[in-house]
């Protein structure tokens, strides 16, 4: 089981990566506010997207407009030129699209110079946005998959080679890709060395989750064994823990050929989904205070028998968790972790994680709908207003059933 966490480990890499990137933009432009334009003059600085042409029958037009940039106190930050599409005569005029920080209160004379030595200035509200899921059908298009931990190329995988096991990963991997949403997750019949290795990884861990397994494992433990057919002698069918879990939560597992991409992963946990490989369970790895004694949740640490008790030893650092700081911590991809975080509980991490993700710089607002499965962009008045009268007649009856218990 253990060298199958591996593999879950670099996704986490990726998202250290992007994590990274991100406190290390904004420790660069800590007074740029989400890119926009200059709706609000009074908010200091912003970014200003900008096109316009210029004659292309001498330098002399395009080095001024560069120049009224300068006199303004613009930084241009990118800058791109290419013949005017409207224009009589090829090569006649030159179509610049520049992206540039400026002070708010500059852009108005910014502009006013600009238009007096270039035609056609336009200020680009609306830029296009990296394209992600709206719908969650789009998840079918949702396969990308990192090749760094397969077999077939690590060969530090216990199973570089092995031909069957190869064979065997390979067949997972096609139900995987052949699963679109809304089908029914093909049923697997197990070998009986499957069933074996099942056994005894279950009733190794089994054993030791009484003591080092918070109580919300153990209690959800406890469901599947009952409802999901939990045993150490038969192993679980995704579809029939997809079923529990949409009456529970709300989420539905899907089947995943192998090692998705950050990007991929996360798409599909904004549609309430689950990725799932169809023979290895996983959340991820961490520690909870509880009371008084540190307990393991997730079952990255869960499913590894070793990594379970080397985590609640006194080997590794223990630290708080914070999600500035553990975005961006190195991790181990071949090792037991030197450092794990701990949660003071599910409900402060959930704060946490929550203020952590307001920081983050995106040109909108996004809004979940459960009735349609769809993702919807906040960014007009009248979706904004249809979304708060929604919320409007919610709380009417939360207030009506509140007034009839008390």
């Amino acid at each position: 089981m253990k060298s199958e966490v591996g593999t879950s480990q670099c996704r986490k890499q990726s998202l250290i990566e992007d994590a990274r990137k991100e406190k290390e933009i904004s420790e660069v432009t800590t007074s740029d506010p989400p890119d926009d334009t200059f709706d609000h003059p009074d908010e200091g600085s912003s970014t200003l997207y900008l096109i316009f042409t210029v004659s292309n029958t001498s330098v002399s037009p395009f080095s001024t407009s560069l120049k009224t940039f300068e006199k303004h106190g613009a930084i241009i930050y990118h800058i791109e030129t290419r013949p005017a599409g409207q224009c009589k005569m090829k090569g006649e005029e030159l179509e610049c699209f520049v992206k540039c920080f400026i002070h708010n209160s500059s852009t108005c004379s910014l502009l006013s110079s600009l238009k007096k030595i270039a035609g056609n200035v336009k200020v680009i509200k609306d830029l296009s946005a990296p394209s992600f899921p709206r719908k969650v059908q789009d998840l079918d298009m949702c396969q990308h998959l990192s090749m760094k931990f397969e077999p077939d190329f690590d060969k530090d995988h216990p199973g570089f080679g092995d031909q069957e096991y190869k064979k065997r990963r390979g067949y997972f991997a096609e139900l995987a890709f052949k699963y679109k949403y809304g089908n029914v997750i093909p049923r697997v019949e197990y070998t009986s060395e499957e069933i074996a290795t099942w056994k005894q990884v279950y009733k190794s861990l089994s054993s030791l989750y009484p003591n080092y397994a918070c109580k919300q494992y153990l209690e959800t433990f406890q469901q599947l064994e009952k409802y999901c057919g939990y045993t150490e002698d038969s192993i679980p069918q995704l579809q029939d823990v997809s079923n529990f879990l949409k009456e529970r939560t709300g989420f539905i597992l899907r089947p995943a050929a192998g090692l998705l991409s950050a990007r991929d992963f996360l798409a599909c946990l904004a549609f309430r989904v689950f990725p799932k490989k169809l023979y290895w369970f996983t959340i991820e790895f961490g520690l909870c205070k509880q009371n008084g004694s540190i307990k393991a949740y997730g079952a990255g640490l869960l499913s590894s028998y070793g990594e379970l008790m080397y985590a609640l030893s006194n080997k590794p650092a223990l630290k708080n968790f914070d999600p500035e700081f553990t975005a961006v911590h190195p991790y181990q991809d071949n090792s037991y972790q030197p450092v794990y975080f701990i949660s003071e509980s599910f409900e402060d991490s959930t704060v946490k994680l929550r203020q952590y993700a307001l920081k983050m710089k995106k040109p909108f607002c996004l809004r979940y709908d459960p009735f349609t499965c769809s993702v919807e962009i906040l960014d007009t008045f009248q979706k904004v207003r249809t979304a708060l009268c929604e919320i409007k007649e919610e709380l009417k009856n939360l207030c009506s059933a509140l007034d009839k218990i008390c």
